[in-house]
């Protein structure tokens, strides 16, 4: 043990390892005033989320201290029905954001009144270059307008569901709208 920490004395501070982001970001459970973030990285980290209803103005945060590479983290006492801007990472880097593409509107105040785009997509868990022409074509129609509802139907992730599975035919083709 002593021969050990001689060796690492010597050696100084072991360089950090630069973290990726491998999932994600992506949202899950929005309502009027909350929304989870979630995202995996490489390495085992902390988990920080920076926000706020202005992209130049980030000036909320939460912190879990907690080491993983699954990151979860709930925004909440957010603005029904306002945009809000977001940026992950750990306590001591942002790994993704703030920028346009990491944006969300939080749903509406209940009971509120208002024109509202859904996406219903199924059948599109083989990846293959027909599931990204629907795709393209949908963004191309709703380019300009922020998607309020993307609603999948099923077979996402063919032909077992399997995480790899998941990767290829959610989370890399579908990147975009599931950050936001």
């Amino acid at each position: 043990l002593a021969a050990v920490l001689l060796i690492l004395i010597g050696i100084g501070a072991l360089p950090a390892l630069a973290v990726e982001v491998t999932r994600g970001p992506y949202l899950q459970s929005g309502t009027p005033d909350s929304m989870v973030v979630r995202w995996r990285t490489d390495l085992p980290t902390d988990s920080r989320v920076i926000y706020g209803n202005k992209l130049s103005l980030l000036t909320e945060v939460v912190h879990d201290s907690l080491i993983t590479t699954e990151h979860e983290v709930l925004l909440d006492g957010l603005i029904a029905g306002a945009p809000h801007s977001y940026a992950i990472g750990t306590g001591t880097e942002i790994l993704a954001g703030p920028d346009p593409q990491h944006l969300f509107l939080t749903p509406p105040a209940h009971g509120t009144r208002q024109a509202t785009r859904v996406w219903i997509l199924g059948d599109s868990g083989y990846g293959t270059p027909d599931a990204m022409a629907v795709r393209d074509a949908y963004y191309a129609y709703a380019a300009g307008y922020y998607t309020d509802v993307w609603l999948m139907l099923g077979d996402n992730a063919m032909p077992d569901g399997t995480d790899e599975q998941y990767q290829a035919t959610m989370f890399d083709i579908y990147g975009a709208m599931l950050r936001q």
